[in-house]
């Protein structure tokens, strides 16, 4: 596995995105040209710095597979904006949590499955965006993420980048947890996710189907990963 190395700072953004910018006028000519613009005009203070062994090409062609793939699959429910940013958070994420196994096709997939990668779905229980968060969620990662717990919680999570950013902060939180317990399974993972690791760890014990969350959703989850990976997302 390539190992990449994160640092704070904005030294290498101009060839990162001299790079990405004749990457994604192939893929998306007019609707990326102005947002690529003026992201290379942002400062970008609290931005990370990627290097990988003085390979940056494998990291921008990931970028820009993921930021593709977020297009169709969203079309016009994301601006290019969002679309630039969850796939720069994704990547990211991904990069950062290495370890644990965490890919693209495994966030798409679960995007997919909870809203169709529309932002402003909101389900019977009252979770929210992209990711469908539910403020239980909100609360656990709120802090950490740079928001108050009094915030208004749908509001925020109907960004579709704060969904995101929340969402994958969550799935990193179960997939963490599931391997102290030692439980290495995706599966148990996005259960977890979506019938909470309450329901997850009756499941195990109990084996009593049911009257229990069945696997079916994260089953689901999983198929549709591997469709990512067909498209070239993993």
């Amino acid at each position: 596995m390539m190992k990449i190395k994160i640092e704070r700072g904005v030294l290498g953004w101009a060839v990162f995105w001299i790079t990405i910018s004749a990457l994604l006028v192939t893929i998306g000519g007019a609707r990326f040209n102005k947002v690529i613009k003026e992201q290379k005009a942002v400062n970008y203070q609290q931005d990370l710095k990627i290097q990988m062994h003085d390979k940056r090409i494998p990291y921008m062609v990931e970028y820009v597979t993921m930021v593709k793939s977020v297009d169709e699959a969203a079309g016009s429910m994301l601006s290019a904006t969002d679309v630039i940013e969850v796939s720069r958070i994704i990547v990211e994420q991904c990069a950062l949590n290495q370890d644990i196994g965490i890919t693209p096709d495994k966030i798409l997939a679960l995007i997919e499955r909870e809203s169709g990668f529309d932002p402003t779905a909101i389900s019977y229980a009252n979770a929210i965006g992209l990711t469908q968060v539910t403020k239980p969620i909100f609360l656990i990662h709120a802090e950490d993420l740079g928001f108050d717990k009094g915030a208004d919680w749908v509001q925020v999570l109907l960004d579709p980048i704060q969904s995101v950013r929340f969402g994958v902060a969550e799935l990193i939180r179960l997939r963490r947890n599931w391997i102290s317990y030692g439980v290495d399974s995706w599966l148990i993972v996005f259960t977890s996710y979506f019938w909470g690791e309450k329901n997850a760890w009756d499941l195990l014990e109990t084996k009593r189907r049911a009257q229990l969350p069945s696997l079916e959703y994260g089953q689901g989850v999983i198929e549709l990963s591997a469709k990512w990976r067909e498209k070239g997302v993993g």
